[in-house]
């Protein structure tokens, strides 16, 4: 009975030793932040000390992977137990791979006691904030965004954007709340800007701030055209118009938008897009859509960004638009609008004549006060399709501006007149030459004088030049003649006329 009373002595003692040995709890110390210096890149790792008192040394972690196990590897074991702060360069340190400007780092703490007992709190981590960023192509906006700080008892109330400038002089941007993890900022003309994130956390009750790394951003610089002018207007004889660009050579913005607006000079509307290349000062357009009465448009082009945001935008213009109206077999009455080109007034309005499909004759340059003219047609040896149009100038220091309008074109009949009888002795000129009367006609002419036998004995290409009654220099005789006149017109139409003559010599 002694001997077992006394092993069940033993064995009470033996198992409170166990119990003691196994039950002791080792408390963490608890991490308060980690931050990184946008100056340096320096991590610093802020904890409390360890609530046990036999604590030989804290051990800092870098854990690495946290996706099932936590896998950690120590950076370094500090001797003592107390509230500390570890400031290191991680490039400094052979256990990490990736460096603390370049993506988000966790980091524990544990404590070690001098019976060689320790704490378990891989998984009470704190996680460093990385800002990154994107630049817009449409004006440089900046996008920075941020992963949320995370970590153990740690509550964000906020986050601030800070920009750098000059000598480290730092700006607040924007103060963000702690679900937001991402700011878009406005150009403002620097191509190079610095940023970092600053987090205001709460541990333990205690408020602390943490940075991320500096964010350093070279901005494409972008050359932005300071103006655009429609310098003048001119016209083809298809009436498709063309307007004549100057721009600035040095933006590095190629989009332009070509506007349009029916009537009035308010509801513009997008019409085409055109490319102007880099470094053009001048640039012409054709308006594809051809000119007619009932589709005045103003136009005006504005250069737009990669987005189609607009930049900058010329002047309004239209061009002139002239009405004919006829007056006889010979006068034409033109009048014209001046349209909008230019803010100050014109110098002058020149007016041309267009005949025979191509040949163009100044007929007029009138002040630019005036806007209607009465044509009078003198030269009736010209193509019955007639056409003017208008050409106003400004004067200025370098090339003149010029703004052309459509050609208006009227429709004359052609007429040919042979008279049945000439007396080569006459009194009156006209009568003395056999050839036709005509108006309105041009082309190709032929006019052949036949005998009665059927000989030839005349023929002129020249609608001036007639048979003045004589074969081989001597009066033929008085008689009838057969003559033969042929006309083509230069749109293809024919003309021919044939019939007899009669010649007399008679004085009057």
């Amino acid at each position: 009975m002694k001997h077992r009373l006394r092993y069940i002595i033993l064995y009470l003692l033996f198992f409170t030793k166990v119990v003691h040995s196994f039950g002791q709890t080792v408390d963490a110390p608890d991490i308060q932040f980690v931050s990184i210096n946008p100056y340096t890149n320096e991590v610093s790792i802020a904890w409390l000390q360890s609530t046990n008192t036999n604590i030989e040394f804290t051990r800092i972690h870098y854990v690495y992977d946290k996706t099932s196990i936590i896998k950690a590897l120590t950076i370094i074991d500090i001797p003592e137990n107390k509230d500390d702060t570890l400031i290191f360069k991680t490039d400094t340190i052979g256990v990490f791979t990736t460096q603390a400007d370049e993506a988000p780092l966790s980091f524990a703490t544990d404590a070690y006691t001098n019976t060689n007992e320790n704490s378990i709190s891989l998984d009470k981590y704190h996680t460093t904030m990385i800002v990154e960023s994107s630049v817009g192509e449409c004006g440089g906006e900046i996008t920075l965004s941020w992963n949320p700080y995370q970590g153990y008892d740690a509550i964000v109330s906020n986050y601030t954007i800070v920009e750098v400038t000059g000598i480290n002089t730092e700006t607040t941007i924007a103060e963000v709340p702690a679900n937001q993890t991402s700011y878009i900022i406005s150009p403002n003309g620097e191509s190079d800007r610095r940023f970092f994130i600053e987090a205001t956390i709460e541990t333990n009750g205690t408020a602390y701030t943490t940075t991320s790394q500096m964010m350093n951003i070279t901005e494409e610089s972008y050359t932005y055209p300071e103006n655009i002018y429609i310098s003048s207007i001119s016209c083809s004889v298809e009436n498709y118009f063309t307007l004549h660009i100057e721009t600035d050579a040095q933006s590095d913005f190629t989009s332009h938008i070509i506007e349009r607006s029916f009537l009035n000079r308010i509801n513009f509307v997008p019409y085409d897009t055109i490319a102007i290349p880099r470094g053009t000062a001048e640039f012409t357009y054709i308006i594809p859509q051809k000119y007619s009465s009932d589709s005045l448009f103003f136009y005006k082009i504005t250069a737009v960004d990669d987005c189609g945001n607009s930049i900058v935008s010329s002047q309004i213009v239209n061009p002139i638009e002239v009405r004919i109206q006829t007056f006889s077999e010979h006068e034409h009455f033109l009048s014209w609008d001046k349209g909008l080109m230019w803010e100050e007034e014109y110098d002058s309005c020149k007016i041309y004549r267009v005949t025979n499909m191509n040949h163009e004759e100044k007929i007029a340059t009138l002040p630019a006060s005036e806007e209607s003219y009465v044509d009078e047609i003198t030269d009736f040896a010209i193509d019955p399709h007639i056409c003017y149009y208008i050409v106003a100038t400004q004067k200025r220091d370098s090339m003149p501006n010029t703004t052309q309008s459509h050609y208006a074109c009227v429709d004359k009949e052609s007429h040919v007149y042979v008279p049945n009888t000439f007396n080569p002795h006459s009194s009156f000129e006209e009568n003395r030459i056999f050839k036709p009367k005509y108006a309105y006609i041009a082309g190709t002419y032929t006019m052949q004088i036949f005998s009665r036998n059927g000989s030839k004995i005349f023929e002129s290409s020249d609608i001036n030049k007639g048979w003045d009654g004589t074969i081989r220099n001597k009066a033929a005789a008085e008689g009838t003649y057969l003559y033969a006149i042929h006309i083509t017109l230069p749109n293809g139409e024919n003309i021919s006329k044939n019939g007899a003559i009669n010649l007399i010599f008679q004085s009057e």
